[in-house]
């Protein structure tokens, strides 16, 4: 029998979000701490820095 229970997809979601953009991950880039970003959002978020790439998150 199916007993319905869904909750193992909702960590998933958090798991696939990027956050950045808190959306699914698109090209997902996992940095040196382990957080993911879409490879869009972390070029967006360093584009302007030279070195000292810091994590959105930490």
């Amino acid at each position: 029998g199916s007993s319905g229970s869904s909750g193992a997809l909702e960590n998933l979601q958090v798991e696939a979000s990027c956050s950045v953009c808190l959306e699914y991950l698109k090209e997902p880039v996992i940095i040196e701490c382990g957080h993911n970003f879409c490879k869009a959002c972390i070029t967006r978020w360093w584009e302007d820095l030279e070195r000292d790439f810091p994590c959105p998150v930490c």
